[in-house]
Parts: C-alpha cells; sequence; structure tokens
C-alpha cells in the first residue's frame, strides 16, 4: 500500500500544477480580456466555447489532490507510531510540523519581499503575521496551515482510530457533510473553508489515512474488484461537480463562488477516485515509477509552482498578451514552466553546494550521492 500511496502523491501533485493552469486561463479569458480584444474586463463571452469546458473538467478532475494529500499524511503519520502503538508520539509531530514550516516560511518571506520590491505591495507587520499564520502569502499556501492542524490533532485522531476505526471514521463525515453543507446553504462556503476550519471541511480524508495504515485489510480490500466500482463511482460524479458548476456559473452566481465551493459531489469525487487509484497504482511501469518519482518532490513543487505560473502570466500580461487569447497554447505552457522550473530549481539545488541547505527550502533531504531522494521525516540532512 505504501507504493501506491506514493503514486497517489505524485498524481496529486501533477493535479495541483493542472488545476492552476486551468485557473490561470480563465483568469486570462474572462479579466485579462481587454488586453487581447477592445472588450472592458471582466468580460464573460467566452463562457460555454469548448476550452472552457475542457477547463471546468480539469479543475473538477484535479479537486481530489487536497483530499489525496491528506490522506497520504494520515497514512504517513502512521509510521511515526507504527501499527502496535496506540497513539503518535508528540516529537514525531513537532519533528514533521517543522519540516513543514520552515521552507514554508522562507518561501513565504520570498512572496512578500517580491511584492513589495516589484510590485510595490506591503502590509502592517500584524498583516504579514496574520498571513503566515493562515498561509495568505499566495493562494495554495492555505494547505500547509491546513495540514499542521491535522498534524496536531493526529495524537489523538490515531488513538481514536486504534480504539474504533469505525466510529472516527463516520464521525469525521459527520463533521465534513455538515460543514459543507451549513456553509454552502449560508452563501459562505467558499471563502470559509480555509481557515480556522479547513480541518472540518477536509476531516474524513485523513481520518481514513490513518485507519487504512492501522487496518491491513481495509488496505487489502481496496485492491481487490471493489476498485472497479470506485472508478465508476468518480466517472459519475466527476461529470456531475462539473455541471454544477457551469450551472451554477450560468446562473449569475460569482466566478469565485462557482468554481471554488467545497461541493458535497466534489467530495464524493475525490474519495471515489482516490480508492480507484489506490486500486490500481500500485504497478512498477514506468507510469508508476514517474509518479512515486514526482511525489517525492511534491511539497517543494506545491510550494513553489504557483509563483512560477503567477511570473509566466505576468510576463505574457505586459510583453506578448497575444498569448492568452489562445487557450491551447496558455494553459500547457503554465503547466510546463510550474512543473519544470520547480523541478529545475530542486535539481540544481540538490546538485550544488547548497545542497546541505535542501531540506530547509523543500522540506526533504537529499542522498550524499546521487539524485533526490524520498523525503526522510524528521531526520536531518
Amino acid at each position: 500500500m505504501t507504493r501506491r500511496v506514493a503514486v497517489l502523491r505524485g498524481l496529486a501533485i501533477l493535479a495541483v500544477v493542472l488545476y492552476h493552469s486551468a485557473a490561470w486561463g480563465q483568469n486570462a479569458a474572462f479579466f485579462w480580456a481587454h488586453t487581447f480584444r477592445a472588450v472592458q474586463s471582466p468580460n464573460y463571452d467566452q463562457f460555454g466555447a469548448p476550452w472552457y469546458y475542457v477547463s471546468v473538467l480539469i479543475e473538477r478532475w484535479a479537486w481530489f489532490s487536497v483530499p489525496a494529500f491528506l490522506f497520504a499524511s494520515g497514512f504517513s503519520i502512521g509510521y511515526a507510531g507504527g501499527r502496535g502503538t496506540a497513539t503518535v508520539s508528540w516529537p514525531s509531530v513537532r519533528a514533521r510540523v517543522i519540516l513543514l514550516i520552515r521552507p514554508y516560511l522562507f518561501w513565504s518571506l520570498v512572496i512578500f519581499l517580491g511584492d513589495a520590491l516589484l510590485l510595490g505591495i506591503t502590509y502592517p507587520w500584524s498583516q504579514y503575521v496574520r498571513r503566515l499564520a493562515v498561509g495568505n502569502a499566495v493562494g495554495p499556501y492555505y494547505f500547509v496551515p491546513l495540514l499542521i492542524q491535522f498534524l496536531i490533532l493526529s495524537p489523538f485522531i490515531t488513538r481514536w482510530a486504534k480504539r474504533s476505526a469505525g466510529t472516527l471514521l463516520l464521525a469525521a463525515a459527520i463533521v465534513q457533510g455538515t460543514a459543507q453543507i451549513v456553509f454552502q446553504v449560508t452563501g459562505s462556503a467558499w471563502t470559509l473553508w480555509v481557515y480556522p476550519w479547513g480541518f472540518c471541511y477536509w476531516s474524513f480524508f485523513f481520518a481514513l489515512g490513518v485507519v487504512v495504515f492501522q487496518d491491513q485489510q481495509l488496505a487489502g480490500a481496496l485492491k481487490g474488484r471493489l476498485r472497479w466500482v470506485f472508478l465508476l463511482a468518480a466517472g459519475c460524479f466527476w461529470a456531475y461537480s462539473a455541471r454544477e458548476v457551469v450551472a451554477s456559473f450560468s446562473s449569475g452566481v460569482s466566478f469565485g463562488e462557482a468554481h471554488h465551493s467545497q461541493r458535497l459531489s466534489s467530495s464524493i469525487y475525490a474519495l471515489a477516485f482516490m480508492l480507484a487509484i489506490l486500486g490500481f497504482g500500485g504497478g512498477n511501469g514506468r507510469v508508476s515509477g514517474a509518479l512515486r518519482w514526482l511525489g517525492a518532490r511534491s511539497y517543494g513543487v506545491y510550494l513553489l509552482h504557483y509563483s512560477a505560473q503567477a511570473a509566466v502570466s505576468k510576463l505574457l500580461y505586459h510583453f506578448a498578451p497575444w498569448v492568452l487569447a489562445h487557450q491551447t497554447l496558455y494553459q500547457p505552457l503554465l503547466l510546463v514552466t510550474g512543473l519544470g522550473l520547480s523541478l529545475a530549481l530542486m535539481e540544481a539545488v540538490a546538485r550544488s553546494r547548497l545542497r546541505r541547505g535542501y531540506v530547509y527550502l523543500f522540506g526533504a533531504t537529499v542522498r550524499p550521492k546521487g539524485p533526490l531522494s524520498q523525503p526522510h521525516v524528521g531526520r536531518r540532512a
């Protein structure tokens, strides 16, 4: 199961980069349309174009990525305590939190400095502290405080899983479902699911990872015939959640709320797709190997890719706006640059004299010789 989780992590980080490529594409078409056409922005006359439907499908497909990362984190936290112990130790939790925080703080400060020097955007010191606390240096960084919330809760969660896995999963499902329904009904779903109630919105997936690690019979069942059921369910709910986005946007709901709301259908799709990947993803082929390789670098890519895409997008905005008009060129370009520049920087550091600082920059260690290794949580470089 460990190899299957590694494949899932690699596919998840690829999905994250794809998701933001599609989001930048939609942003260019609707909010930067004035740069390549004689219109005022925002302009939504591209709504309904073929590329738009494709981008929504990509966006909805990639929605499994955060649940997958949380599942993988819940699964891996089990190694800190082991299957024979009742809980995870606080020193182990602290080591994992430190491993996350160091690169998160470094790149957040780099982003703040770049905003100040290049864009003239500054905040009061209290705002900087708050933005660091909630993951608001740049959009995707919300995930780091979210994951830290779960790590802090992990001793309690692992103890509960050992005592009664069924009640843990039931309680986590109720908490997550209730949070999604309540906030969606109140109309504030897409703004409040991040912090400080983020753990409520994603509670089931982390708990499931903990339970699968501890329960080998359940882990074995995921590799059986059920994987075809999961795959079929994932396809159905993927299509349905994409339809919900299009219908919501066309009915007059704001772009942000229509595209970024956490819907119940999205959670069901994410669960089904994730379980399908765990059922199919344990092979030794080149694709599985490449995904495990990418998964080992997922945290560094997560921290770097969005800023790389933002830099490329803004350069095109000012110097080559005609590219923004061609989504079939623009979105693949963002995928390649977001993934490629991130991996290139990581590899350059790993092969340079800065290699001793790799763990501080990307949250993983490197071997003394050769290519990058798997992350070694809690160990020093």
